[in-house]
C-alpha cells in the first residue's frame, strides 16, 4: 500500500474512532465510565510505525481526544499520556517484535494511572476520585475487555507493518 494511502486510511481510521468514542463508548451507563478505544488504537498503530511515530500518533490523536465536546479537564493533559503510551508501544516493538497484544495490556493499564497521575499533578480537584481503586479497576477491566477486538480492527484496516531490511556490515579489524 503506498504511503499516500496509508497516511490517509490512518487518518479515516483515527476519526471514526474518536465518533465511536464519542458516541458510543464514552455514552455507555457502565460503574467506573467506559471503555477507551483510543488507547488500544494508539498501541496497535505505534507498534505498526515505531518509536517515533508512536509518540507523534499519539500526541497527535491524544490533542484530539482533549479537544473533543465532552472533554472535562486541561487540553493537552491525554496528548502527552498516548504520547508516551505511543512512544512505548513503538519501542517494545522494537524489542520484542510480537508482543503487540501484551504492550497494549500493559498499556491498557498504564493508561487510567498516568492520566490520573497527571490530573493529580496539574491540580485537578477530580483526581482523588480518579485514583481511587473503585473506579480504576473498572476502568482497567473495561479497557482489558476492549484491546482485542481494537487491536485486531486497528491492524486489519491499517495492514501489515512496514518491513524493513536491516543490513549490517561487518568490518574486519
Amino acid at each position: 500500500m503506498p504511503e499516500v494511502l496509508r497516511g490517509i486510511v490512518l487518518v479515516v481510521a483515527v476519526a471514526a474512532l474518536l465518533v465511536v468514542q464519542v458516541t458510543v463508548a464514552g455514552r455507555l451507563a457502565l460503574p467506573g465510565g467506559g471503555p477507551d478505544l483510543v488507547v488500544p488504537a494508539v498501541v496497535t498503530m505505534s507498534f505498526l510505525r515505531g518509536a517515533r511515530a508512536g509518540a507523534v500518533i499519539g500526541f497527535i490523536v491524544g490533542l484530539a481526544v482533549d479537544i473533543l465536546p465532552p472533554a472535562d479537564h486541561v487540553i493537552g493533559e491525554y496528548a502527552l499520556v498516548l504520547c508516551l503510551i505511543g512512544f512505548f508501544a513503538g519501542r517494545a516493538r522494537e524489542r520484542a517484535p510480537g508482543a503487540v497484544l501484551s504492550a497494549a495490556v500493559a498499556c491498557a493499564v498504564a493508561a487510567p494511572l498516568l492520566s490520573a497521575g497527571l490530573a493529580a499533578l496539574l491540580g485537578d480537584p477530580r483526581a482523588e476520585q480518579a485514583v481511587q481503586v473503585r473506579s480504576w479497576v473498572p476502568l482497567v477491566a473495561y479497557n482489558l475487555l476492549t484491546v482485542p477486538v481494537v487491536v485486531w480492527a486497528v491492524g486489519r484496516a491499517l495492514g501489515r507493518e512496514r518491513t524493513r531490511v536491516v543490513r549490517r556490515v561487518w568490518r574486519r579489524a
